[in-house]
């Protein structure tokens, strides 16, 4: 039998990465890119449906120097609510910068963390 059916990835967030789940036999995907409705696991060849992947909000935001990323990641930090404990210390990790310009890659686990991020973006030109 032909394996025409494509079932739609797991999206799972573990820490700060995002893990792709084959729903099949549940083993995180690899791949260099996907594609929509021909992409299979590599382990059990099941055909794969990336729309989940669709409601997975990131931004990249270019701070100017080390005291904007370490306040760009305070303000993160604040908007997702992320308990102390997964907090990064930006006052050390601010001091390892070099005083130049860095990309930070920010994941928002749902729309209103995204939109509320972005409307402080807009406000605050960061």
């Amino acid at each position: 039998m032909l394996n025409t059916n494509s079932k739609p990835v797991e999206v799972k967030y573990e820490d700060n990465r995002i893990l792709y789940i084959c729903p099949k036999c549940k083993k995180a995907l690899t791949f260099r890119k996907r594609y929509q409705g021909k992409s299979l696991c590599i382990k059990c060849g099941q055909r794969l449906d990336w729309s989940p992947t669709n409601d997975i909000f990131t931004e990249v935001v270019i701070a100017k120097n080390s005291d904007d990323a370490a306040w760009i990641a305070d303000q993160y930090y604040s908007i997702i609510k992320a308990p102390e404990d997964k907090r990064l210390d930006t006052d050390d990790w601010r001091k390892s910068l070099r005083d130049r310009e860095t990309e930070l890659y920010l994941l928002f686990f749902n729309r209103k963390d995204y939109g509320r991020f972005m409307r402080a973006r807009a406000k605050n030109m960061f």
